[in-house]
């Protein structure tokens, strides 16, 4: 799994994430990207099977739209969803544990399981979701956050990546 936290202020959103793919069972554990910059103004972080980020990027670059809400969202991870299917044959492992921090248009949302939400202060996503979350709300700063959770948290490691997106 993973830990990805995200954190609005009046000035910025920061979003970070550990950099650690854990592959068949522990064995082996390699350095990956869990933020994806796709354009100026659209970015998200994934955790779960690591090839959906790389798809989802792959499907905005040809299916790309204005996302301006909770509803938006939910259409782009349905069509994604539709075209993960068709095009790239994903079947049924496209409902595996797989969640989403979407910044867009100076909005942040979650995606989880086809729900979504705007978020207006700070959440994490991830295996190490509950301890970010804590750490969030009494004020440390993001990218303790999640080294934090690489402490604590047998499924997060490696360097600790941070993307600000001015506002």
């Amino acid at each position: 799994m993973s830990i990805i936290a995200v954190k609005i202020n009046d000035k910025e959103i920061l979003i970070a994430s550990d950099s650690q793919s854990t592959l068949d069972n522990n064995s082996k554990i390699l350095s990956s990207n869990k933020i994806y910059q796709i354009t100026d103004d659209f970015i998200i972080g994934v955790v779960g099977r690591a090839k959906f980020g790389n798809l989802i990027k792959m499907f905005y670059n040809s299916n790309s739209r204005e996302i301006n809400s909770c509803e938006d969202v939910l259409n782009f991870f349905f069509e994604f969803r539709k075209w993960a299917v068709s095009e790239m044959d994903c079947g049924q492992e496209i409902h595996d544990n797989f969640e989403a921090i979407i910044i867009t248009n100076k909005k942040v949302y979650t995606f989880n399981d086809f729900t979504v939400s705007e978020i207006t202060n700070y959440d994490a996503i991830g295996s190490g979701q509950h301890i970010a979350r804590a750490l969030l709300d009494i004020g440390i700063v993001i990218d303790k956050v999640v080294a934090q959770v690489c402490k604590f948290d047998l499924y997060c490691g490696g360097e600790v990546k941070v993307v600000v997106i001015k506002k």
